[in-house]
């Protein structure tokens, strides 16, 4: 799916997906249906579609993104659950995967420059997630609450826990809540932010995942950039929020 974006990105051509993955977080997170291979045709069949963001990478991320981009434990979830892991448990190599990094987080340094040196910071952390669409299952994205995919921004959540298990575990809680509640998260823990452009430098080489695919090597350098209304998806249009 990332390959075939790449190739129609910012062309004006409709992108019709029919879901066949492990995961389908992006046919997911577009309301894309993923239970049958009728249902998806059915979708490009309608001929509606949406104009959703994308993000440009390092060279380390080939390029482009149009989910996201995981620093420490998401990569780390990633690599744990690939090969013959997957292949035998699905879905649930992802969920063992996690577990796993929870209970023993990999913590770093960082240092953010945002937006093109608007703003620095330096963070403690073993978990940076850079999404510019992402499914509410998607836990270590939910920092802002919800993954907005044409808001023109990247949404950055970041784990900032001392090396405790605990509070690694009451992070993912604040994280699922607020996938579920669609509100940000109100805890200490978690810094999160939306922003344009976002440089990375940590002090040690991590792992990176990029839309599910592992990169080969670790880096200390990473650099985001949305590139809004990149493509042309044919998918249900936006659900508007609800209210109380």
């Amino acid at each position: 799916v990332s390959a075939v974006a790449q190739a129609v990105m910012n062309t004006g051509i409709p992108f019709g997906v029919i879901p066949r993955g492990t995961a389908n977080a992006f046919a997911t997170a577009l309301q894309i249906p993923t239970d049958s291979i009728e249902e998806a045709c059915d979708n490009i069949l309608t001929g509606t579609t949406r104009l959703v963001d994308a993000a440009k990478c390092g060279k380390q991320a080939r390029g482009t993104m149009i989910l996201l981009a995981g620093i420490g434990w998401e990569a780390n979830m990633v690599q744990t659950a690939q090969g013959r892991l997957k292949r035998i448990l699905g879905k649930l190599a992802y969920i063992w995967g996690g577990v796993k990094e929870t209970a023993a987080p990999k913590y770093f340094q960082s240092r953010l420059k945002i937006d093109s040196g608007k703003q620095t910071k330096y963070v403690k952390t073993h978990s940076i997630t850079v999404a510019v669409t992402a499914p509410g299952g998607s836990g270590s994205a939910q920092g802002t609450g919800e993954v907005i995919p044409d808001d023109g921004l990247l949404d950055v959540t970041i784990q900032t826990c001392d090396n405790s298990v605990l509070q690694s575990l009451n992070a993912m809680i604040h994280l699922l809540k607020a996938a579920v509640i669609k509100e940000p998260t109100q805890t200490d823990n978690i810094l999160h932010m939306r922003v344009k452009e976002l440089e990375i430098v940590s002090k040690s080489k991590q792992n990176v995942v990029v839309d599910g695919e592992l990169i080969s090597k670790k880096k200390k350098h990473f650099h985001f950039q949305v590139l809004p209304k990149a493509l042309n998806v044919i998918a249900p249009p936006a659900q508007p929020p609800t209210t109380a």
